[in-house]
């Protein structure tokens, strides 16, 4: 939400002034959209009963263009099984060429 101001608006902050320079980001639950879990349980506890029609509702969906394009440079970690979905995040952000991938330990072909 720091280089989003569309963004910030949507969900009614302010950004800091705390520049962000880096993003690290561990196992984290990035798609709240899916009919899944996750998708079906917590949209509602996290954003409010009516979200869908709130104008925040496009930006549950962490491949929304403002969001993708503001980030930081980042780090995103994954497991083996990718369950969360962050190597569909990490193509979409390779587009905007904010986001580069370098692993450690096991590699997965299929992840590169």
């Amino acid at each position: 939400m720091q280089r989003s101001t569309a963004l910030a608006q949507a969900a009614g902050v302010t950004p800091s002034d705390l520049p962000v320079r880096a993003l690290g980001l561990v196992s984290g639950m990035f798609y709240t959209n899916r009919l899944d879990q996750i998708g079906l349980f917590l949209p509602r506890y996290l954003y409010g009963r009516h979200y869908k029609k709130s104008a925040f509702a496009p930006y549950v969906s962490p491949e929304h263009p403002d969001i993708v394009t503001s980030l930081p440079p980042s780090l995103l970690i994954t497991s083996d099984n990718d369950n969360l979905h962050i190597i569909e995040i990490v193509k979409i952000a390779k587009k905007t060429a904010k986001i580069q991938k370098k692993a450690a330990g096991r590699r997965n072909k299929d992840h590169d």
